[in-house]
């Protein structure tokens, strides 16, 4: 039942961003994102993992991808930092305030974009596109990265079998090499039920930070 109503939202949000994004008034997209940049401080980085257009079209693209047994490649080096999502973000906010100034029409962005990610998710695994160049992702990120709720481990029932290391799009999950047990980077995880539904030990829940 959960899972049927992440590809509710996942469709309707696909749906609703294509009609914006084609009538040019992509406004309602900017707000509707920045609703769920506030959100995430309490409730996590769920517009990557429930709301994103973008991640919809990638997961669908990865599922293509891993049925034909293609190979996928890691974040490179020079990507690791992080600093080229934020280098694109402020150049996304440029366009859009040159764009305001010169009262001139807004351009689908987000629609371009979509289009990258489906390219590069036929080459790179999904985590290098979430982390490390999508623009929109790099605020919900910094906003999620204290949220009050989110999945979690619960460490006594983890047996550390790595089965939700495996399926997590964003590599937000990693096993401590102390305790064997797994981790959630809360920052990176995109609230969806890809660790938890695979988890045999049923120990990750979605629960209030300790």
């Amino acid at each position: 039942m959960k899972n049927f109503w992440l590809y509710f939202v996942r469709i309707v949000s696909l749906l609703l961003f294509l009609f914006v994004m084609f009538r040019n008034i992509s406004v309602i997209w900017i707000v509707l994102y920045g609703i769920t940049l506030i959100a995430a401080f309490f409730f996590g980085r769920f517009f990557c993992g429930w709301i994103c257009p973008i991640n919809t079209c990638m997961i669908a693209t990865d599922k293509i991808v891993k049925k034909h047994k293609l190979p996928q490649r890691k974040t490179p080096s020079w990507l690791s930092s992080g600093w080229f999502s934020w280098l694109l973000f402020i150049a996304f906010i440029a366009f859009v305030v040159t764009s305001q100034v010169l009262k001139r029409q807004l351009l689908p962005i987000p629609l371009y974009f979509a289009g990258v990610a489906i390219i590069l998710t036929f080459f790179f695994l999904p985590e290098v596109f979430h982390n490390a160049i999508c623009p929109f992702g790099t605020l919900q990120k910094l906003c999620g990265r204290t949220a009050l709720f989110s999945r979690r481990v619960v460490t006594e029932k983890c047996t550390g079998c790595k089965t939700c290391v495996s399926v997590c799009p964003p590599n937000a999950i990693s096993i401590d090499p102390k305790n064997h047990r797994a981790s959630i980077d809360v920052a990176l995880c995109h609230q969806c039920f890809e660790c938890e539904t695979v988890c045999p030990a049923q120990a990750i829940i979605y629960k209030r930070k300790s």
